[in-house]
Formats: structure tokens, C-alpha cells, sequence
């Protein structure tokens, strides 16, 4: 990656003006980053200087997963920007210039889990209260994430469609057709908060969509969790971590860990074991949780 022959503030125009993708949130932190630094050009030690910045951030305020959508973003657009200039044509260049980025890696994600670390069931259900109205997609989406333990690429493809009531049982049936391990499962909800969700976020093909009408994505909603956990619990949480809160609190109430694995999709029952089947949670979090053994 030698210098991309433009100004910065072509560079950042050019990536500014980009059509919205999965990668348009992330990279606002590279585009404050050098703003900041009022840096006249990219280069690989520009970089180079912003990865270290964000791996820093990952020791104390920031989670894994956080930092490497961020990572992705910055390839992104600097393959992008690449792509504009004369380099792109050359074979040698574009080799020279991946094998550069290659050398900015992700940051491997710790299954090692501390559960006193996490926050409770009712800190979650107090964030949620305080967002309703800022944020009325990311307080739903976490109240189901609770209510479901699904992992965040799950709960952004049910569609209406998935969607199968149960009036006398006061349930809704959701089909599962996205799952880490590839296999459709079910899982059952009760209709008032279906009903609130629908009602509030007025979706046409998916439950969660924006007010333009499109599919919610994953990064928006990891994002603004981050921002909101930080501001109104003063840590940083992932959505995965609801996984984690009701995993435990499954296994406080006595599930065995085969249910618990079949409750969260888990392919293996080692993961299951591996994680949960030592944490500590109080009775409290369980009945507020509201899980039915």
C-alpha cells in the first residue's frame, strides 16, 4: 500500500460519500481518527497508527468483535480506494498492497467467559427502559435477544413469514432459518412482545427493519448496544453477552446442560459445558428472566 495519490480530504470525501453498507458505521471512527490527526494522506503507516490506536482500545473499552468490524471497514475502503488508482491494474501492486493488510489482523476472541463481569438481568431491562424512545429498535431487539438467547444474525433474518401464533397459548411460533450450524429450529415467544415489536417498528418483510424499510444490520445494532451499554452501565457489552446472561441463568435454575444446549443451538455439547455449566447468578436474575424449566 504506498501513498494513494490524492489529498485526505479527497479520500475521506470519496469514502464519506459511499453508498451505506455493513461497513459504514465502523469506518466513522477512521474518518474522525484522521481528521483528528489532520493527516495529509494515506499510507500504510497511516494505517498502521489507527490499528494500533483501536488494539489499545481493545485492552480496556472496547469489545473483540467491536474492533474487528472495525478492522474489516478500514480493508474495505482502503481496497476501495486502491481500486481508483493506477496501482489497481497492476498485479504486483494489489499483491504488494494485501499482503500489507494481511499483516493488520484481527484480534482473536476470548471464549473464556467471567460471569461476575456481566451485567444483570434487571441492569439490561433498566437499559432498555431508558432507550425505548431514542432507540426503539435496539431496546426490542435486546428484550428478545433476553427473551430468546439468539445470536444476533438470527434474530435480524426472522421475517413475518417465520411468525406462527398460538392465541389460545399466548404464544407466537418464530421458524429459526438462520443458525451458526446451518439447521432451522423454532423458538416460541409470547405475543404481546411479537405484538410490540410489530407495532412500534411497522416492518413489511422482516420483524426488525429501519424506517426506510430495509433489514437492520448486525453492525448498527452491535454499535449502538456498545454506545448505549457504555453511557447507561458504564461498560461495554456485545449482544452475544445476552447469550451469556441467559445461559447462565438457565443453568441457575437447574436445566440440564442437554437442554440448555438445544435451547441455544449449540452444535456441540462441549460449548455448552465449556461456558456455562460453572457460573453463578442470582434468583433473583432468574425469575426476572422469566425462563420456564
Amino acid at each position: 500500500m504506498n501513498d494513494l495519490k490524492k489529498s485526505i480530504k479527497t479520500d475521506l470525501m470519496v469514502i464519506e460519500e459511499m453508498p451505506k453498507d455493513n461497513y459504514s458505521f465502523p469506518i466513522k471512527h477512521f474518518i474522525e481518527f484522521m481528521k483528528g490527526k489532520e493527516l495529509s494522506k494515506i499510507t500504510y503507516p497511516t494505517a498502521l497508527d489507527y490499528y494500533n490506536y483501536q488494539k489499545s482500545l481493545a485492552l480496556d473499552s472496547i469489545t473483540a468483535a467491536t474492533f474487528n468490524s472495525r478492522l474489516a471497514a478500514l480493508k474495505n475502503r482502503l481496497q476501495y480506494l486502491l481500486s481508483l488508482t493506477p496501482d489497481n491494474l497492476r498485479i504486483d501492486k494489489r499483491w504488494a498492497f494485501n499482503e500489507k493488510l494481511k499483516k493488520l489482523k484481527p484480534i482473536k476472541i476470548n471464549k473464556s467467559i467471567d460471569f461476575t463481569l456481566l451485567p444483570s438481568v434487571k441492569n439490561i431491562l433498566d437499559l432498555t427502559e431508558k432507550i425505548k424512545d431514542s432507540s426503539p429498535s435496539i431496546s426490542l431487539i435486546v428484550r428478545l435477544g433476553l427473551a430468546t438467547g439468539l445470536r444476533i444474525s438470527s434474530v435480524i433474518n426472522i421475517k413475518f413469514s417465520d411468525l406462527t401464533y398460538y392465541q389460545d397459548k399466548g404464544i407466537v411460533n418464530i421458524r429459526i432459518s438462520k443458525i451458526k450450524n446451518g439447521k432451522a429450529d423454532n423458538k416460541n415467544v409470547s405475543i404481546e412482545l411479537i405484538d410490540e415489536i410489530k407495532n412500534c417498528l411497522k416492518g413489511k418483510k422482516y420483524l426488525f427493519e429501519t424506517k426506510n424499510g430495509k433489514q437492520i444490520q448486525r453492525t448498527y445494532v452491535s454499535n449502538r448496544l456498545e454506545h448505549y451499554s457504555k453511557q447507561y452501565l458504564n461498560q461495554s457489552i456485545s449482544y452475544h453477552s445476552l447469550r451469556h446472561i441467559v445461559a447462565s441463568k438457565c443453568n441457575e435454575k437447574g436445566w440440564d446442560p442437554v437442554k440448555i444446549q438445544h435451547f441455544l443451538f449449540h452444535e456441540r455439547i462441549a460449548t455448552t459445558l465449556e461456558l456455562y455449566c460453572h457460573s453463578q447468578a442470582s434468583q433473583g436474575d432468574v425469575d426476572e428472566l422469566g425462563l420456564e424449566g
